[in-house]
């Protein structure tokens, strides 16, 4: 299958989310690809066309690993990654890839 270079930048009002990913998933076939957050909030992957829906996760961490508990991975306490766009059902955010190459910048809101 034909995938796309799809990148861009990932922002909360305004200023770079350096920390966390962004996630495309199709609903159509269930297709789910991810990228990690850099220096500027740039992310770049490659996709097949379709229509997206978006969401933008915070950095996983690994937690415990004590002697009584197993090491686990839990969400980073993040401000500027607000709930609802950490599902793809809530965010509002959609991509629809059909060309070549495709720059797609979010900017979220509170």
């Amino acid at each position: 299958e034909k995938t796309y270079t799809v990148s861009g930048a990932v922002t909360f009002q305004g200023t770079p989310v350096t920390e966390g990913q962004i996630s495309f998933e199709n609903p159509q076939t269930g297709f789910v690809q991810s990228a990690t957050l850099g220096e500027e909030g740039k992310y770049s992957l490659q996709l097949p066309a379709g229509d997206y829906k978006v969401s933008i996760l915070p950095p996983l961490i690994e937690v415990g690993g004590g002697p009584d508990s197993p090491a686990g991975e839990e969400y980073k306490q993040v401000d500027n990654i607000p709930d609802k766009y950490r599902s793809s059902e809530s965010s509002g955010l959609t991509a629809n890839i059909n060309g070549d190459k495709a720059d797609l910048n979010f900017d979220m809101t509170p």
